[in-house]
């Protein structure tokens, strides 16, 4: 979650949901930010109200999520 507090001060980003595998990380983000929480990758990218998702994944999980994302029709930040 590196990015997400400059995201968060940045006016032009709404930070609307996250996918996390753990129900922990997903409360924390809905506590912090609000919005939707995901328990996939594919789950968020299947969410047709945004429009970009930032990979926030560890290095050899960005093939696989930006491809899902990509093909989701979403803006990907990596």
């Amino acid at each position: 979650m590196l990015m997400l507090p400059s995201f968060e001060n940045d006016p032009r980003v709404e930070l609307a949901a996250c996918a996390a595998p753990r129900e922990s990380s997903r409360t924390a983000f809905v506590q912090r930010f609000g919005g939707a929480a995901y328990d996939s990758v594919e789950a968020l990218c299947g969410d047709p109200t945004l429009d970009a998702i930032y990979i926030a994944t560890p290095h050899q999980m960005h093939r696989t999520h930006a491809t899902c994302a990509v093909m989701a029709g979403k803006h990907v930040l990596l």
